[in-house]
């Protein structure tokens, strides 16, 4: 999707957000008038106050709404990846595939900073590669798989040799390690 038409859905999403959070204060402020005028004139107070009651409990939801339209705008939607960037060894603010990173089986030297990373792939981290302040899509015991043993190969992993991960959300990724590096990273995670 173009750029301009995301600005443009954003900017009125917005607009959206704030007509919603004028029309609560409209209600909360014809429900203080209603209760002022019910003071001048003899209407009975139950009803001035179920109908104070049911305009609040309009604008709770009205703010409740538009509350959770624009979380859904801040959600991060970071931009896919480009060739030339894959090939870069510093990647920011952006989506990638891992399976898009290697054509041997193996990503060597990458820093990966605020990026959405997908799968599905497992990962077999070897060297001085860090892990730090990252969300995965699923528990902690069923993304860090623990290695048996100094294994030379994996079928299907894919081999990660000194690559920094730091604040990135994992979405569809397992990581293979040994004990102690699994305990290292559920610990920074």
């Amino acid at each position: 999707m173009p750029t301009w038409i995301r600005r443009r859905w954003a900017e009125l999403t917005t607009s959206v957000v704030a007509g919603l959070l004028v029309m609560g204060i409209a209600a909360a402020a014809s429900t203080g008038g209603l209760i002022a005028w019910s003071f001048f004139i003899s209407a009975p107070m139950p009803f001035i106050l179920a109908t104070g009651i049911l305009a609040l409990g309009g604008m709770a939801l009205l703010v409740n709404q538009g509350l959770g339209i624009s979380r859904r705008l801040h959600d991060r939607q970071l931009p896919w990846a480009t060739a030339l960037q894959l090939t870069q060894p510093y990647l920011v603010r952006l989506s990638v595939r891992l399976a898009d990173l290697s054509f041997d089986g193996t990503i060597r030297g990458r820093t990966f900073e605020d990026c959405d990373v997908y799968g599905p792939i497992m990962l077999w981290a070897e060297g001085a590669g860090l892990i730090n302040g990252c969300t995965f899509d699923a528990p902690k015991e069923a993304v860090f798989v623990e290695l048996s043993g100094r294994q030379e190969h994996i079928a299907g992993a894919l081999r990660t040799v000194e690559c920094v991960f730091r604040r990135c959300n994992f979405k569809g990724v397992g990581i293979l390690g040994t004990r102690e590096m699994i305990e290292k990273w559920k610990a920074s995670n």
